[in-house]
């Protein structure tokens, strides 16, 4: 059996970066810089693909384990 594991990326603060600790202001903004993830909507994981059984994981859940709870 194959799966396929496709990371997609969650919603996050829209400000985060370094803190000036003269000012305490927010500095350097990095949030659309790095990114691992795709978004939900440009997955190519989907039934029109012919996928089928789809899960889409809560945060933190390891896709190895969800596997293996299939698998059993």
């Amino acid at each position: 059996m194959k799966y396929i594991i496709e990371p997609i990326e969650i919603e996050r603060p829209r400000s985060w970066g370094d803190v000036d600790p003269a000012t305490k202001s927010l500095t350097g903004t990095y949030h659309g810089k790095t990114k691992g993830a795709c978004k939900l909507e440009d997955s190519i994981v989907t039934a029109e693909n012919g996928y089928t059984n789809i899960e889409l994981l809560p945060p933190g859940t390891s896709p190895l384990e969800a596997i293996r709870k299939r698998q059993k």
